[in-house]
C-alpha cells in the first residue's frame, strides 16, 4: 500500500472505510457518502484503496473520470517526474513534469484519460 498525504490520504481512507464495510453498514455508509461525493469520487476512492490508482494524481485540476481511465503505467509516468513533451502555442515542444504542469496542461495531457497522449497531438499552451 502507498502511503499518501493531503487530498491522496483522504481518498484512500473513504476507500478504505467502504472496503472494510459489510451489510448494512457498507450500504448506509455508501449512502451517507452520496450525499457529498460522485459516483466516480466513489470509484476513485476505492479504487485508491485496492492500489489500483495512484491517489496522489487526485484534485490535481484534472477530471477524476480522467484520472480513472489512466493505466497503471501512465499513472507512473506522471508521479515519477519523467519531463513530458508539451506542443506550446508557437509549435515548439516544452518538456515539462506533471508537477511543474498547470491544471490546463495537465488536462489537455491526458486527453480522453485513457493514455498519456503523444507530444503531436497535445494542444496545451505554455
Amino acid at each position: 500500500m502507498t502511503d499518501y498525504e493531503g487530498p491522496g490520504a483522504m481518498v484512500r481512507r473513504v476507500g478504505l472505510l467502504l472496503l472494510d464495510a459489510t451489510g448494512a453498514e457498507h450500504d448506509e455508509i455508501l449512502r451517507a457518502l452520496r450525499s457529498y461525493l460522485s459516483h466516480t469520487e466513489i470509484a476513485a476512492a476505492l479504487a485508491v484503496a485496492k492500489d489500483e490508482l495512484d491517489g496522489s494524481l487526485l484534485y490535481q485540476g484534472v477530471p477524476t473520470h480522467k484520472i480513472l481511465g489512466l493505466s497503471r503505467e501512465d499513472q507512473q509516468r506522471l508521479v515519477s517526474g519523467e519531463k513530458l513533451g508539451l506542443l506550446t502555442s508557437d509549435g515548439r515542444i516544452e518538456f515539462i513534469s506533471w508537477a511543474e504542469m498547470t491544471p490546463t496542461q495537465r488536462n489537455q495531457m491526458i486527453g480522453q484519460g485513457v493514455i498519456i497522449k503523444p507530444s503531436d497531438q497535445r494542444l496545451a499552451r505554455s
